[in-house]
């Protein structure tokens, strides 16, 4: 068992009782938690806990606990948003058979609903404003959620063969990976750094589990943007390391 880290706050012991829970994979990583306030330390229920790549959910309890199953191996993207609090994005690395532990600690005031439902949606089309902005460039390629809709069949990289440039390889395990050019600067292989909702996960580190992208639910995408190397790809999305092009998937 990994050993408990916070985000942003101390570590504590779940107490036990029922916790509303999806289960995804048999065999998968298991993600334990609590999301409680910054200010007062108290639970928060009703909380969403997200993992939009592999579509994992879970809502807190009235001990602000929470719990998914069988989660695929690799870096996650986390979200977690309840109305009245700033919504929080992470991310987490998760290896089979391991059980991850967190706790959570969100900002904000719930005095004013109105008033922050008005700001939730506002945080949202930002997200895809920045998609807008950088397709008006015509830098790269882009895909809206319809596009995604006639274009595939139930996996992401049906969708992602359509566009040029793509390079698609499919691994021992079974998952497709996006890659770049073959070099020896890179001693063969060389993926696709991928982004998802603004968080890195993969950044082309060897270390790293390259993302597959079948295993985010196409459903779930609002939009995707492609560059198929460094020359073409923005200045913001540019790394160390993510010179065989970035592939930015943004979820609903």
């Amino acid at each position: 068992m990994r050993p408990w880290f916070a985000v942003g706050l101390l570590v504590f012991s779940l107490a036990s009782g029922p916790i509303h829970a999806q289960s995804l994979r048999p065999g998968g990583a298991l993600l334990l938690g609590r999301v409680i306030a910054d200010s007062t330390k108290r639970p928060v229920a009703g909380a969403e806990v997200l993992i939009p790549s592999v579509s994992g959910r879970a809502i807190t309890d009235s001990l602000g606990r929470f719990r998914i199953e069988g989660v695929p191996s690799g870096r996650r993207g986390l979200r977690v948003n309840k109305i009245g609090y700033a919504p929080l994005r992470t991310a987490v690395e998760f290896s089979t058979g391991d059980t991850v532990e967190l706790e959570i600690g969100m900002s904000g005031s719930a005095d004013e609903l109105d008033a922050v439902e008005i700001v939730a949606a506002q945080n949202s089309s930002n997200r895809l404003m920045e998609f807008e902005r950088r397709r008006a460039t015509g830098t790269g390629s882009y895909l809206t959620a319809e596009d995604i809709r006639q274009k595939t069949r139930g996996r992401l990289s049906e969708a992602l063969r359509s566009v040029s440039g793509v390079n698609l390889i499919t691994g021992s395990t079974g998952g497709t990976y996006l890659v770049g050019a073959r070099s020896a600067r890179h001693g063969g292989t060389c993926f696709t750094a991928v982004m998802l909702d603004g968080v890195w996960v993969y950044d082309g580190d060897r270390t790293q589990t390259p993302f597959n992208v079948n295993s985010i639910i196409p459903d779930d995408i609002a939009a995707v943007e492609y560059y198929r190397g460094l020359s073409n790809t923005p200045v913001e999305l540019q790394g160390v390391r993510n010179s065989c092009g970035a592939l930015v998937i943004w979820t609903k």
